[in-house]
């Protein structure tokens, strides 16, 4: 798998197995379509062609650039196929709502869930690979 961890700006990406990946986003950073770009570069250096589910965590205090909410990333970074599923972790109550609307507007291609308690996140994810394997 080689190297595992990987930080950016906004966020820490960890490949925490054979197809999870973690992304934390830091606590009171703004959040651009540069630094979704970054992240998700780094996430597909990480895995290669290997499929995967993406556990994202969203901290209570990051401030979303609003631009971000205009652009369907995964598409525009080239970044979905090789997704088994999404499980964004909101933080806080505007976050949710923020996640929610997002993939409202740009529904995914894979399975997507946001969620207000990672370990609910984490099972959901794991049914999904499973479903998938």
């Amino acid at each position: 798998m080689g190297t595992s961890h990987r930080e950016t700006p906004l966020a820490t990406i960890e490949r925490v197995g054979p197809d999870r990946v973690v992304v934390r986003f830091k606590p009171a950073v703004r959040v651009d379509a540069q630094g979704i770009a970054e992240i998700m570069a780094v996430r597909k250096a990480l895995c290669g062609s290997d499929r995967v589910s993406i556990l994202t965590v969203l901290p209570s205090e990051v401030e979303l650039d609003m631009q971000v909410m205009s652009t369907d990333h995964y598409r525009t970074n080239d970044s979905a196929d090789q997704l088994i599923a999404v499980a964004v972790v909101a933080e806080g109550s505007m976050g949710e709502m923020m996640a929610r609307l997002y993939y409202a507007y740009f529904p995914p291609t894979f399975p997507c869930e946001v969620f207000t308690r990672e370990e609910e996140a984490a099972l959901w994810l794991e049914k999904q690979v499973r479903a998938k394997a």
